[in-house]
């Protein structure tokens, strides 16, 4: 079964075990983070930003309210059908 986890955006020097950099259009993860990925041996690892670069993410609902629009309405870290709330 596919499995989504959501990691959080930190300042470099926040650098924590489930988190990442964003420097321009690079996306660094955080020393732990990056282990881990690097150790596995199956999945993908697809990253899937609700915001354009340097725009802060302001909900515009609790919950996905469109599974369609390329937008993550609640500023969970997921869109559409990789929403929880779309999973019906």
């Amino acid at each position: 079964a596919d499995r989504a986890e959501q990691v959080t955006k930190v300042d470099p020097a926040g650098c924590g075990a489930r988190n990442f950099t964003v420097s321009g259009n690079t996306v660094t993860l955080c020393p732990t983070l990056c282990a881990e990925v690097e150790a596995s041996t199956e999945g993908a690892l697809t990253i899937v930003a609700g915001c354009q670069m340097g725009e802060e993410c302001v909900p515009v609902a609790a919950f996905e309210t469109d599974c369609m629009d390329g937008i993550d309405n609640d500023c969970d870290g997921f869109l559409d059908r990789l929403d929880i709330e779309c999973l019906q």
